[in-house]
């Protein structure tokens, strides 16, 4: 899932370490969209504003999901690091 709405994920539809690692792969793809935009001759000013946004979306990103995972109930943390999915829970 791209869109980082943790309120969206479900452990029983995508395994929680397939959302994480989806969620720390597209936090660390939009630097690389930048720099390859810029690469390739983008303007300065989309570049620079992107990366103004950058800093600013990716730190608050982090520290929202942070407060999310420090105020769950405790018993449904490791839904964010299983590897068990819902095809696992109908088979199993």
């Amino acid at each position: 899932d791209f869109t980082s709405i943790v309120q969206f994920r479900h452990p029983n539809e995508l395994g929680g370490m397939y959302w994480s690692f989806g969620f720390v792969m597209t936090m660390a793809s939009l630097p690389v969209a930048i720099t390859i935009y810029a690469e390739q001759g983008g303007a300065a000013s989309v570049v620079s504003l992107a990366l103004s946004l950058l800093y600013t979306l990716i730190p608050s990103t982090l520290v929202m999901f942070g407060v999310f995972f420090i105020n769950i109930e405790k018993e449904y943390r490791h839904t964010f690091y299983s590897t068990e999915r819902g095809k696992d829970l109908l088979i199993g």
